[in-house]
């Protein structure tokens, strides 16, 4: 999924794209599979999900894991396109949240 926040606030505003499937992890890879892939093509750059449009998915790829920083770091890397150099998207890093106690919910 790809959205929309609004800076400062953080609210919703909307899709730019949206994406269902599965995906299995085997050792430091895993396989991302689409089943479903829905796209914003109106005039503004995003909107409500049933405003978005079908699209065909994504092909199957694999992307290799690594944990960085002592394993407050998940690092996501995807192969680039083999067609065109154009088609490398940048790694991917989530940094661990530290959980809050019951008191300060």
């Amino acid at each position: 999924m790809i959205g929309y926040r609004e800076a400062g606030s953080g609210a919703f505003l909307g899709y730019r794209s949206y994406a269902e499937g599965t995906y299995t992890v085997e050792g430091n890879r895993v396989l991302f599979q689409e089943s479903n892939r829905l796209i914003h093509l109106g005039g503004t750059i995003y909107g409500e999900r049933d405003q978005l449009s079908p699209i065909n998915p994504n092909p199957d790829v694999w992307a290799e894991l690594s944990i960085r920083e002592n394993g407050s770091v998940l690092n996501i890397h995807l192969p680039c396109n083999p067609v065109s150099s154009a088609g490398c998207i940048p790694d991917k890093s989530y940094n661990k949240l530290v959980a809050f106690s019951g008191d300060l919910l």
